[in-house]
């Protein structure tokens, strides 16, 4: 199986975050049996879980803002052997140069935020945007 990230891109205050944790609690709720390893330390405002499913180690992580915590995040991903990395980043910068450091042991997919400014609609497109990549993430699990 080829390794991947798939990494939301967005500026600021998007929903970048929001998705991530979407995605998260979306997995969990199809998947009850999976084993988490460990949880950031400020679970309140961001996330970072390994998810063991079907025997395939997903990393996760919604803390996107600076290229240091990418990479500090995603190196502990990478030392905890995912499979499937699942991250927010900016559109451009470090935060990019941090997702393409881990390459090529991963196939970076990049997949751009969209953002609603009525409340509603945003809420219904982080929706949309997390089930896309639960969907993706699945694809994976069952190959």
């Amino acid at each position: 199986m080829n390794k991947k990230i798939y990494y939301l891109a967005g500026k600021g205050n998007c929903g970048k975050t929001a998705t991530v944790k979407l995605v998260y609690k979306k997995l969990l709720r199809e998947y009850p049996d999976a084993a988490t390893f460990f949880d950031v330390d400020d679970a309140a405002t961001e996330i970072l879980q390994v998810l063991k499913i079907n025997q395939k180690i997903i990393g996760i992580s919604s803390q996107g803002d600076t290229g240091k915590q990418v990479l500090e995040h995603l190196n502990r991903l990478v030392s905890k052997k995912c499979e499937i990395i699942i991250t927010a980043t900016r559109t451009s910068g470090r935060t990019i140069e941090a997702v393409k450091s881990v390459e090529p042991s991963y196939e970076a997919c990049g997949i751009k935020q969209t953002y609603e400014s009525e409340p509603e609609r945003h809420s219904a497109s982080n929706q949309a945007m997390a089930t896309s990549l639960v969907n993706k993430v699945k694809a994976v699990i069952n190959a």
